[in-house]
């Protein structure tokens, strides 16, 4: 359900406001881990799958410090980013980038739920 709020002067404003705001920032990590396993998913669905190593290597987290919090898509496997761009000898094979694009298409929808 997306936030409401009413007021009738200045001060109830800011108090609905504040309320508002501390409600969804006790949200926002599970939302984001919500949408880092998304992208994980969809990458991970995405990804050409000879040995593998490629997609096992792919990893959604969430990485949160004392003022931020990042939903973060990796893939430490030294050719990842050949095969995500692909070479001169290789055609590209997407599949990180698509699976954060359905992170980011998430995103809006995950952040109206807000205060769920």
């Amino acid at each position: 359900m997306p936030a409401q709020v009413t007021w009738t002067n200045q001060s109830e404003w800011e108090r609905a406001i504040l309320r508002v705001f501390q409600q969804w920032e006790g949200q926002f990590p599970r939302n984001a881990a919500d949408l880092a396993a998304l992208a994980e998913r969809e990458a991970k669905s995405r990804a050409p799958v000879r040995t593998g190593r490629l997609r096992n290597g792919i990893n959604g987290r969430v990485e949160t410090t004392s003022d931020s919090t990042a939903a973060i898509l990796e893939n430490h496997v030294e050719y990842a980013g050949y095969v995500e761009f692909g070479t001169r000898h290789s055609r590209a094979q997407p599949h990180m980038r698509p699976g954060f694009a359905a992170a980011e298409a998430a995103y809006a929808k995950t952040m109206v739920k807000g205060c769920e």
